[in-house]
């Protein structure tokens, strides 16, 4: 989403990031860098360049905790709660990703910092403003700051009406200049918003209601990211804060309150959402190291600087542990990247692939490559008509059966991702189609029935097609000579790709008058990534499950550019029997 999305702004030479489920700013942050990859085919270079731009923001991340906490408590509790943002396995494993939560944390952090400064002088509420502006045009989370401006604005001395209508300015202001197709494509983005929003509250079987249900397991990852240690003296770091300097400290506890609430309301859990506010545990645990550091140093005549150091690293080396568990397992290849391997060894050019490995990295351009989310028990047809499947354990068992397992790739840990198995189509499985004979006098067309012969003519060099440009509605049907067990239909293209049908739908009738439709599967890719070695052009459609009919309509379901156009129209059906 976000590299691809990036490469297209530099080819098109504008600033739409044209993914609105986000605003722009995390986009444009990545387009200059993504600018040094090789062109014309930047391919994994891209990617690795969009991660080092991640990685380089959880340094800066690091350091902006470090600030706060000197800001709030002199140096040894910024550098301990920096230590702790570092080691954190949740930063740890966000900073893995291409994703805008790392750059948000930066923000996030920043603007702690400014609040810090929210008082007398005006340019503070504006600094303060502008970088939560600027956080909201990384990530729409970022708006959780609010309530911590408003807090601080409300505890410091100073105009608190202007402050508070200057610091909105800016930070509107800067929005919009950092995502301006907020407002150039307003509609777009408010559908974009609205999109975004409603993933995190879908209601599905097997998820939590509505209210705050997954809030103890957000507080859970609380422990994961610093540790079970950090968490206890993080609790009793928020009373010796609140003793020290409420006015300063209570706007910072307002952040994490207020993300835990939030998204303990909704239906998934992502430990990534909770780094934004990642520093203030974190340096309510260092508040409280410093604390203890020093009654014991009272008690013991030792240097408090020495035992906050050993106190840290103890208390440190929790999460760190897990850390050091991550990288060593992510560094090894994982299911998906054995299976890729082994993929671009074994398979041969134009093979027939069907995937349900999200995002696996098969080449396209060598492969004729469908996927899939998951096999449901409909899909074993799809399947009989390739030459490999690779599959996961949320495929429907039963549609894999009597396919000869070629390899397999088992998880070495928990972040290996899903067991991964190739398996091979043996010829014994496939069905034995037959096909039905096709003459011009039963077809019909929805429009130019002068050309109606050209579909079944035994010539691909001439072809049928549609007055108009491509339309719903548009249809072509057949009158079989009798009753057949109808499994598959072919629209042959031949010299004519440009002419394929955007979408279709299969019909069928017992009386030729009455349509009913059912459910059907294309077979091969979109034809622009269709392989030559793969045969000629063509769109097939196998229907899942086959269907006993004498009357079958194909229909278009969407608009196209083009007129639609069939060289030769192929039905097949399976013999009687079993």
């Amino acid at each position: 989403m976000f590299v691809e999305n990036v490469r297209l702004m530099a080819e098109r030479g504008d600033l739409d990031h044209r993914y609105y489920e986000y605003p722009g700013l995390f986009f444009h942050l990545l387009r200059p860098v993504l600018a040094l990859a090789p062109e014309p085919d930047p391919g994994a270079q891209a990617y690795r360049l969009a991660r080092g731009v991640v990685a380089a923001a959880g340094v800066l991340a690091c350091a902006a905790v470090y600030v706060l906490g000197r800001g709030l408590a002199g140096p040894a509790v910024g550098l301990i709660g920096a230590l702790l943002v570092a080691v954190s396995p949740v930063a740890v494993h966000t900073a893995h990703m291409v994703r805008p939560d790392v750059v948000l944390q930066v923000f996030v952090t920043a603007a702690l910092v400014a609040l810090l400064r929210v008082g007398p002088r005006l340019r503070s509420d504006a600094l303060a403003g502008g970088l939560v502006g600027l956080a909201m045009a990384v990530k729409f989370s970022g708006a959780f700051l609010l309530p911590s401006y408003l807090l601080r604005r409300m505890l410091a001395a100073g105009p608190r009406l202007k402050g508070g209508l200057l610091a909105a300015a800016v930070g509107a202001a800067l929005f919009a200049a950092a995502t301006p197709y907020a407002l150039i494509n307003a509609r777009e983005f408010a559908a974009g918003v609205q999109t975004q929003v409603g993933h995190h509250y879908e209601e599905d079987e097997g998820l939590l209601p509505p209210g705050l249900g997954l809030g103890p397991a957000y507080a859970r990852v609380w422990v994961r990211a610093l540790g079970l240690p950090a968490v206890a003296l993080a609790l009793g770091g928020v009373v010796l804060a609140l003793r020290a300097d409420a006015r300063r400290w209570l706007p910072l506890l307002v952040l994490p309150l207020v993300t835990l609430a939030v998204m303990a309301s909704q239906r998934f859990l992502f430990w990534r959402h909770l780094l934004p506010s990642l520093a203030v545990p974190a340096l309510l645990a260092a508040l409280a190291i410093e604390a203890l550091s020093a009654a014991a140093a009272r008690r013991m005549g030792a240097p408090p600087p020495a035992l906050a150091a050993v106190l840290g690293l103890g208390v440190a080396a929790v999460p760190f542990a897990r850390s050091l568990d991550y990288v060593r397992d992510v560094a090894r290849p994982s299911t998906r990247d054995r299976a890729l391997d082994w993929a671009q060894a074994h398979l041969a050019p134009g093979a027939r692939i069907l995937s349900t490995v999200e995002n696996l990295g098969l080449d396209a351009r060598r492969l004729e490559l469908t996927e899939l989310p998951r096999l449901g028990p409909h899909d074993r047809p799809l399947v009989l008509e390739m030459d490999y499947v690779l599959a996961t354990p949320a495929d429907d068992a039963a549609v894999l059966e009597g396919l000869r397992e070629a390899a397999r790739f088992e998880p070495e840990s928990p972040v290996s991702g899903r067991p991964i198995r190739v398996l091979a189509v043996p010829g014994a499985v496939r069905p034995a189609f037959r096909p039905r004979p096709i003459s011009a006098d039963l077809v019909h067309v929805s429009e130019n029935p002068g050309d109606v012969a050209l579909l079944c003519d035994g010539d691909v060099g001439t072809l049928w097609r549609t007055d108009d440009p491509q339309r719903p509605g548009d249809w072509l049907a057949v009158e079989m000579p009798d009753a057949a067990l109808l499994g598959r239909i072919e629209l042959a293209l031949g010299p004519h790709a440009r002419f394929a049908a955007r979408e279709l739908q299969v019909a069928v009738s017992g009386d030729g008058a009455r349509w009913t439709d059912v459910r059907s599967r294309p077979a091969r890719p979109a034809v622009d990534r269709q392989r030559k070695e793969a045969g000629p052009a063509s769109q097939v459609l196998v229907l899942t499950p086959p269907v006993r009919t004498r009357f079958v309509r194909v229909g278009l379901r969407r608009s196209g550019a083009h007129r639609w156009g069939v060289a030769e129209l192929r039905l097949f059906a399976l013999p009687d029997g079993p």
